[in-house]
């Protein structure tokens, strides 16, 4: 028995009796306690605190859209300081740099969030009635960031707008007349190279292409430094409704006028709905300016979607005339300041504009000059002297440096007399009209005829004038001339003697008559290089006009295609163009002082800047063609020309 209960209270003692024994001791005490006592309430966890909720503002929706109605227009500046250092290269000239233009125009609030690196777009629309359309215009200018843009123009009122755009009123300036829109100004995120954009411009315009300029502008590519297009789209729907009214609107606006026949209002009506359908026939016009160290370039392209009016069918003709200069033109002498060339054409497009232009001059010489002259002078001009025009041409004119320096220099100063000074200023005439060259694709003795027939004519018409008023100074002389040893054979050479009147003294007696000035024709078939065609010369010096000729002939020595500056030119494709250099106008600023000074002989001085054009065969594009000029200015043309200008 006594081993039973030690074994007992052994094994109420064991772990697996410990919850039993706990059981009853606690009974034990609430007995002895005097019963059990209230239950206590269980001590919640504390809560964790709830985060707070804000309301995140979408992300703006930048995605491109769709460019607004009515637009006409639109353009970018790519690399504003890039071009500015540019320009600064070229003149100079201390100017002030882009950063500092941008400060002047926009202040010094705006200007400190501009990102200056980035573009710089602009767009145009037309709005209202097709009839009497409105201009709408914005400018869209880059930011460095959205919040630091708002931190700089928290002085202006600024009022959130939908899709996170930001209006700034008082930003930009009241317009001139209270009943124009205001101007306003907004702000936002965009999708391009800079991260916000400010875009400003009157209330309706800004309302309709802010959008447009924030989303699908900023976008597009920078073609070049400047690139402006512009879209015939939507003036051609207002030129189409009333393009059949304009002929009649423009005759109409003659009725009644005496001095006005039927052939006068031919010309203009059919002038202006020429350039009514060309305005129809146009689909696009691009330009894109380059500014390099070395200098300006630009193409400037015409597109076109159909060929209604012929002044189209003239531009986008003779794509396969297109190809370098010709080699008259590289052949011009070296010093030539100006040129000009042109390839033949479709002969047949000039038909009816000659035959208008024919009646019309028929008609305005009906009161003036007898009939039979006057059919000779339509005959002439129309039917022989216009066609050898449309059969391609090359131009040149320079003049000789060193002869107009010495006709500069004052020999007798200031005691020389009036015949003295009279006589210098002519001798410096000379030299400044120094020569004209012109190759013309037609045989040398049809175009000397042509020459001698508008000179016979034109003095017979006006010593018929003359002899109506006795008080007119005498008439022009022309004369066959010795041709001179040197010239080719078959040359001709005409001399036009224009008299001067006599000087007089301040009592109006007779001091002296000076000479009369003589111009130089010469006219000689081109080499065998070049059958059919001929070169013309024109000046007051016949040693210098006759010595010119024959180098452009048979060039030999320097020539405007060995010149260095030249070199741009003969790798442009063309079919008609023009250049000049900065001699031309250190020539007229010599004019311009009376001959004191002559024009420098630096290098630079020859550097050629030049616009060549060519036509463009039709594509997917341009389903009339396109005509397409190239222009380029080299820095040194740039430099010279701005320092003979600033040069007093």
């Amino acid at each position: 028995m006594r081993k039973l209960l030690v074994r007992a209270r052994a094994s109420s003692l064991s772990p697996r009796s410990a919850p039993g024994v706990a059981v009853g001791v606690s009974a034990a005490m609430l007995v002895a306690c005097g019963g059990p006592p209230p239950p206590v309430a269980p001590i919640a966890a504390p809560e964790k605190p709830k985060p707070v909720e804000i309301a995140v503002a979408p992300a703006p929706d930048v995605s491109p859209v769709a460019e607004p109605k009515g637009l006409v227009a639109f353009g970018r500046v790519a690399h504003a300081e890039q071009s500015a250092n540019a320009i600064v290269g070229w003149t100079g000239m201390p100017l002030p740099g882009a950063k500092e233009a941008l400060g002047a125009v926009l202040g010094e609030e705006l200007a400190g969030v501009v990102d200056i690196d980035k573009p710089f777009d602009f767009a145009v629309r037309v709005a209202g009635n097709k009839r009497a359309p409105t201009p709408q215009f914005v400018v869209s200018i880059p930011l460095t960031s959205l919040d630091e843009a708002k931190a700089k123009l928290s002085k202006f009122t600024l009022t959130p707008m939908p899709n996170g755009v930001i209006k700034v009123d008082g930003l930009a300036p009241p317009p001139k007349d209270e009943t124009d829109e205001p101007r306003v100004c907004v702000m936002g995120a965009t999708p391009g190279s800079a991260p916000a954009r400010l875009v400003c411009g009157d209330q309706g315009a800004v309302e309709s292409m802010a959008p447009y300029a924030m989303r699908t502008l900023s976008i597009a590519p920078s073609q070049s430094d400047v690139h402006i297009e512009m879209q015939f789209g939507a003036v051609r729907e207002s030129l189409e409704s009333v393009r059949r009214l304009l002929p009649a609107l423009a005759g109409g606006m003659l009725e009644g006028k005496k001095d006005v026949g039927p052939a006068t209002r031919d010309i203009i009506e059919a002038a202006v709905g020429d350039l009514a359908d060309f305005a129809v026939d146009s689909d696009r016009v691009t330009l894109d300016i380059d500014a390099k160290p070395e200098g300006a370039k630009a193409r400037l392209r015409y597109s076109f979607r159909t060929q209604q009016a012929t002044l189209t069918k003239m531009l986008v003709a003779g794509v396969k005339e297109v190809g370098p200069p010709p080699p008259a033109l590289v052949g011009l002498p070296a010093d030539v300041d100006m040129a000009a060339w042109t390839r033949p054409g479709d002969p047949t497009l000039y038909d009816r504009p000659r035959k208008l232009f024919a009646a019309f001059l028929d008609e305005t010489l009906a009161s003036d000059v007898p009939a039979a002259d006057r059919k000779a002078i339509v005959a002439l001009l129309a039917d022989r002297t216009l066609p050898i025009f449309q059969g391609g041409m090359v131009f040149g004119r320079g003049y000789d440096l060193d002869a107009l320096k010495a006709a500069a220099v004052e020999k007798d100063g200031a005691n020389a007399t009036d015949k003295q000074r009279a006589e210098q200023k002519a001798a410096l005439a000379t030299q400044a009209v120094g020569y004209t060259l012109m190759r013309l694709e037609r045989p040398a003795a049809q175009v000397a005829l042509v020459i001698k027939d508008w000179a016979t004519l034109g003095l017979k018409v006006m010593r018929t004038k003359s002899a109506k008023d006795k008080s007119k100074p005498p008439l022009p002389t022309l004369r066959a001339a010795a041709v001179g040893a040197g010239l080719p054979a078959g040359t001709t050479h005409l001399e036009l003697a224009i008299p001067r009147p006599p000087r007089r003294d301040d009592k109006g007696k007779v001091t002296f008559a000076p000479k009369p000035v003589i111009a130089h024709i010469f006219i000689a078939p081109s080499d065998a290089s070049a059958p059919g065609t001929s070169w013309v010369a024109v000046g007051l010096d016949p040693k210098l006009v006759a010595a010119r000729m024959v180098a452009a002939r048979t060039p030999t020595g320097p020539t405007l295609g060995t010149r260095p500056e030249s070199k741009e030119l003969l790798a442009t494709a063309s079919r008609s163009g023009f250049l000049v250099t900065p001699r031309l106008a250190a020539l007229v600023k010599v004019i311009d002082r009376g001959g004191r000074g002559a024009p420098g002989s630096s290098a630079d001085m020859f550097a050629t800047a030049f616009a060549a054009s060519a036509p463009e065969a039709p594509t997917p594009q341009a389903l009339g063609g396109a005509f397409v000029t190239t222009i380029f200015v080299p820095k040194q043309a740039i430099g010279a020309t701005v320092s003979g200008l600033m040069r007093r």
